[in-house]
This record gives structure tokens, C-alpha cells and sequence, in this order.
């Protein structure tokens, strides 16, 4: 019974995510490696960058839990490559935990101006102002309009 209890107050450690190995780092060579050898030496990104699509991003967090509380985060690495306009690695970037730190939420908010239409109001307006014809294109075919 004892052993039980011990067993269930251990840690488990478990890995989520993915980032390249050093040997596999180590193979690809800046301004030389293309995104295609990276997709078959290290797989694919967890993340690619929205706003640059030049640069993949590999995650790996590894959780831990103790008996029944909730995981937490007990290490972190970060793997970031970047690539040139040719699709040729031009930098590597590795990030760990202690790398990390906080950022502050913004207090700012948004002024909300006295007097101005909401996005509905202004759309709600114009729809009476519509008219069919003005919509659909007079060398429609099928559609016959009077002329005015």
C-alpha cells in the first residue's frame, strides 16, 4: 500500500511537440540548406510565421504532474529558423526557458467616439438606399433592365 501512495505522489514527465535534434542542426548549413532538405532532416515547424513566412518555428514543452495537481511546464525549447527570400536557411535560433520572460498586458483602450455610426448602423442606413439595379451589371445575361 505504501508503495501505491509513493507511486501515485511521483513525477510524470511528458513531451509535447517537437524541435530539431543537434545532429540535426548540425547538418543544415546556413545559405546553403533549403526549406525542402529542412522538411526531410527535421520536419515540419510546429508553427509557421503568418507575418514572415520566411521563418519556422519547432516547440517542445515537456509538462510535469505530480499526483493529482495540474501540469506545469518544466521545460521549454524553442527552435527558429530563418529563411532567405530563396528558401535557403540564413539563421538558427535555439531558445530555452531561460530565454523567456513576461509580458505585460496593454491598459489602453480604445475610444469609443460620441456621435459616429457603429459598422451595423452605417450598414442598416445604407441598405434603403440600395437599389437592385445598381447592383447587378446591366451585360448580365438573362437580365433586362428599362433604360431610365
Amino acid at each position: 500500500m505504501a508503495g501505491l501512495a509513493a507511486a501515485a505522489c511521483s513525477d510524470i514527465k511528458t513531451d509535447h511537440g517537437h524541435v530539431p535534434t543537434e545532429a540535426e542542426l548540425q547538418a543544415i548549413k546556413l545559405n546553403v540548406t533549403t526549406s525542402e532538405e529542412v522538411l526531410q532532416t527535421a520536419g515540419s515547424p510546429m508553427v509557421i510565421d503568418n507575418l514572415y513566412a520566411e521563418t519556422w518555428i519547432y516547440v517542445d514543452n515537456q509538462l510535469q504532474t505530480r499526483g493529482g495537481r495540474a501540469p506545469r511546464l518544466s521545460e521549454q525549447k524553442v527552435v527558429a529558423l530563418t529563411f532567405t527570400e530563396d528558401g535557403r536557411v540564413s539563421r538558427i535560433d535555439r531558445l530555452t526557458m531561460a530565454d523567456a520572460h513576461d509580458i505585460a498586458p496593454s491598459t489602453e483602450t480604445t475610444e469609443i467616439y460620441e456621435g459616429r455610426l457603429s459598422i451595423f448602423d452605417q450598414l442598416g442606413r445604407a441598405f434603403g438606399r440600395v437599389d437592385a439595379q445598381s447592383i447587378i451589371r446591366q451585360d448580365t445575361p438573362g437580365r433586362r433592365f428599362p433604360q431610365q
